[in-house]
């Protein structure tokens, strides 16, 4: 399970909600595998965590084209990010459709989206949050 504190905030009222909120996603996603619920559900569940994903990421990148606070090595992280994130999500989604997805497979999916936004909210976005507040984002 993926808990937030206050230690992962980055000083952006909207992007720390983002963030508490695909955390809470995650543990969904982790209880619904736990009790073993529909194959449907899942779907559900994953997609919501993907596509959720992508507009945080997009809204990010937006706040820094416009504010000017861009920094290509946090854009790289974004785009490694979405290619490995699509390739193992689309895996599990394909087992999913075929019915032979295992528990550890989700697990492991969940666990790297969790880990990646943990490390990253560490080490990279919370480089944003001075050039963000200095215009005016809190």
């Amino acid at each position: 399970m993926f808990l937030w504190t206050k230690e992962f905030s980055v000083g952006v009222k909207e992007l720390d909600q983002q963030h508490q909120h695909l955390f809470d996603l995650l543990n969904s996603l982790v209880v619904a595998v736990e009790k073993g619920e529909s194959l449907v559900e899942l779907m559900l569940l994953l997609d919501g965590v993907s596509n959720y994903n992508l507009y945080h990421l997009s809204s990010e990148e937006e706040y820094m084209k416009r504010l000017d606070c861009e920094s290509q090595d946090h854009l790289s992280a974004h785009a490694w990010y979405r290619k490995n994130a699509k390739q193992r999500i689309n895996g599990v989604r394909e087992n999913l459709r075929a019915g032979i997805l295992k528990a550890p497979e989700l697990h492991e999916v969940i666990m790297f989206v969790g880990s990646w936004h943990v490390e990253h909210i560490f080490k990279v976005d919370k480089t944003y949050t001075a050039c963000f507040n200095d215009h005016g984002l809190v």
